[in-house]
């Protein structure tokens, strides 16, 4: 569709001049009845395009930027803003002329080749249509059956070009650009080589809130037009906070062994949790063993035990001396003393005023302050003391430690330690009468690495526990918005799986709540999409145990 504006007599471009914009990314000027001059755009459509009282000419285009041209060279644009406008246009221009997904554009088909009936539902073709790629999907309705328009295709760089798209910022092989809607601006598909086409899928689908059945269809669109293979996602691992070095690689081979469902303690690499079902034994299960368990629902608390107090000590002692206060220092022999509380209750109660005295040190240096909570709490007349002592002071403390932007260290341990913290009644209680703000304050945190989410989705299991064993009726309806929204933001493996547990044991043993906690879980539409896509088959051990897990939460729902 072209918008056409007209322009005054008393403008510069003459009584007889009007200016149009149109769908090939140009602007063109006529005067006569004549073209007589076109202004080529980066952008896919050039939506609309007004005149100006002082002659310049502005555009609305579909990249969500207004551009003003003119002939005042006082209002000109400098010379590298220029250029890189013209960059931008003939960058564009190499995309959609040359290759598209590692095919010649001269290649495709045209128009006649809609004739032909597709062979199923949802599958794609790229048609050429002029200086346009255009892709359709088969729609299979019986004698409604036809080839759906989705929208304008644009692929990557000439390959003989090494320049990429960028999109938001980020340099992309593929940007391909959808139209879900007449009469709105195409959606952008970016995609590189060897990114995990689902997860790409899925980002697309959940910023634009499309339905979730287009999963198949987007995939199976990248793939084909791209020409890549499914390749599982590599996350970063994460750092020691202590030595620096790359401590937990779920999933990682070991020897002739692989651990599944272990997390490695940041601080020692040590094996800390294990995922057991239905007892307190580590569980290593095969892709063999995954395809019939049962891993829902479960009744147990998790918890993180492994820690070395003398790698602990050592950190106390370099942190004590630049505890920036002279007064926040303690000498060796209590440091020593301190960190027996990481194996059992203390001969002297008075240290828990050093321990407290400690986690008044500054954000950066107090989280080996922090572990030794964690390692206390697991006793039973530690975790009673640290747990009332000042009315449960010590979660306040975690609590500020848990949120976004917050140190990346104390918050791992906060996690951990409110985990370990309800294998005893007084810490339970604490984390029970804290359970709301523990959920507001993890519901707001943004990207975060293994570790971290290895955390989180095991408070989350242990929280969703506690509620059963309370019978706690808002706890369910909290937890029901809760663990599918954070489940849709993980990444790692063996969190998802964890996460998952915590759903299925949260539908299983809420009995009289069962069909709200469904309604409010079917209800999260991102979840419902990752949920499909985690039902897929995998090519790891780790990743097969989180989608079987997934198959058994889609067969309740």
């Amino acid at each position: 569709m072209d918008f056409i504006v007209n322009i005054a007599r008393s403008e510069p471009h003459g009584a007889n001049a009007f200016v149009t914009s149109d769908e090939d990314r140009s602007v063109r000027i006529w005067k006569g009845g004549s073209n007589t001059q076109t202004i080529e755009l980066p952008a896919q459509s050039v939506w609309t395009v007004a005149c100006l009282p002082n002659g310049d000419i502005v555009t609305g285009t579909s990249d969500g930027v207004i551009r003003i041209f003119t002939v005042n060279e006082d209002r000109m644009a400098d010379e590298t803003t220029l250029s890189k406008f013209t960059e931008e246009v003939d960058a564009l221009k190499r995309q959609t002329l040359q290759e598209i997904g590692g095919v010649k554009v001269s290649d495709l088909p045209g128009r006649e080749a809609l004739y032909d009936p597709g062979k199923r539902n949802g599958q794609m073709k790229m048609i050429r249509e002029g200086k346009q790629v255009i892709a359709y999907s088969w729609v299979d309705d019986g004698d409604k059956s036809h080839w759906e328009k989705i929208g304008e295709v644009m692929g990557g760089t000439d390959k003989d070009d090494s320049g990429k798209t960028i999109y938001e910022g980020k340099a992309y092989d593929f940007v391909f650009s959808v139209d879900v809607e007449d009469g709105k601006p195409p959606l952008k598909l970016p995609y590189n080589k060897g990114d995990d086409p689902y997860q790409a899928a899925h980002k697309f689908i959940s910023k634009h809130a499309l339905p979730a059945e287009y999963l198949e269809q987007v995939v199976d669109f990248i793939l084909k037009n791209s020409k890549e293979q499914y390749v599982p996602p590599i996350n970063n691992e994460y750092q020691d906070p202590f030595t620096g070095g790359s401590r937990y690689t779920p999933g990682q081979t070991s020897g002739n062994q692989t651990d599944f469902g272990m997390n490695l303690d940041p601080f020692t690499g040590g094996s800390s949790y294990s995922t057991s079902l239905g007892s307190n034994s580590q569980s290593r299960l095969s892709a063999k063993q995954t395809s019939s368990a049962q891993f829902f629902p479960i009744m147990a608390y998790r918890s993180f035990d492994v820690g070395d107090p003398n790698v602990i000590l050592n950190k106390l002692k370099e942190f004590s001396i630049n505890s920036g206060d002279g007064n926040d220092s303690v000498d060796d022999k209590d440091l020593e003393e301190l960190v027996k509380l990481c194996i059992g209750p203390p001969s002297d109660p008075n240290i828990f005023d050093t321990l407290y005295k400690l986690l008044g040190w500054r954000d950066d240096i107090v989280f080996p302050v922090l572990d030794i909570v964690r390692l206390a709490v697991r006793h039973k007349t530690n975790n009673e003391t640290i747990s009332t002592v000042n009315n449960g002071i010590i979660m306040e403390k975690l609590k500020s430690y848990i949120g976004n932007g917050k140190i990346v260290n104390n918050l791992i341990v906060s996690l951990r330690t409110i985990c370990n913290l309800c294998l005893h009644e007084s810490g339970e209680q604490l984390v029970y009468n804290n359970r709301f703000d523990i959920l507001e304050n993890v519901t707001a945190l943004g990207q975060l690495n293994k570790n971290c989410q290895v955390a989180l989705s095991t408070t989350l299991l242990n929280i969703t526990v506690m509620a059963i064993k309370r019978n706690d009726d808002l706890g369910f309806t909290i937890l029901a918005q809760v663990l599918p929204d954070i489940l849709t933001k993980l990444t790692d493996p063996e969190s998802q799986f964890r996460t998952y547990v915590a759903i299925g044991t949260l539908v299983k043993s809420c009995h009289s709540h069962q069909q709200e906690i469904l309604n409010q879980i079917k209800d999260n539409s991102d979840f419902l999409t990752t949920l499909q896509l985690h039902t897929l088959s995998s090519k790891s051990d780790l990743e097969n145990k989180r989608n079987s897990c997934a198959k058994e939460i889609l067969n309740i729902l």
